[in-house]
């Protein structure tokens, strides 16, 4: 008799974890969060915020938006690097890219309304 607890690839069902951020000069730090965010699941979607939203909320960042995408997908636990992600992360950005999971690091993150 077949074990029925096992799953063959056709029945599994990919989960996919989704991380934000600014990701301005990256740094081990950037690198361990996106690590631990891929332990979570099977592909990792990174959302990295445009300048324009980095300045609103932040302050202007170091390097442009297209350098920081880059630098994101240089990271080996990065499967997909979504570009101008908004900098609220709401359940329809979720939906949109088919993600189960959100993590963040640490950091408290803040809006500039507050």
């Amino acid at each position: 008799m077949p074990d029925t607890t096992e799953q063959t690839n056709e029945t599994k069902r990919e989960v996919r974890v989704w991380c934000d951020g600014c990701y301005d000069m990256v740094h081990f730090g950037h690198a361990n969060s996106l690590r631990q965010a891929k332990a979570l699941g099977d592909w990792l979607v990174v959302g990295i915020h445009n300048d324009e939203e980095i300045t609103k909320h932040k302050g202007p960042p170091v390097f442009t938006q297209e350098e920081r995408y880059k630098m994101v997908k240089g990271i080996k636990w990065v499967d997909e690097v979504v570009e101008g992600a908004p900098y609220v992360t709401t359940l329809e950005t979720l939906d949109k890219h088919r993600c189960d999971f959100c993590c963040h690091g640490d950091d408290i993150t803040m809006t500039a309304d507050g």
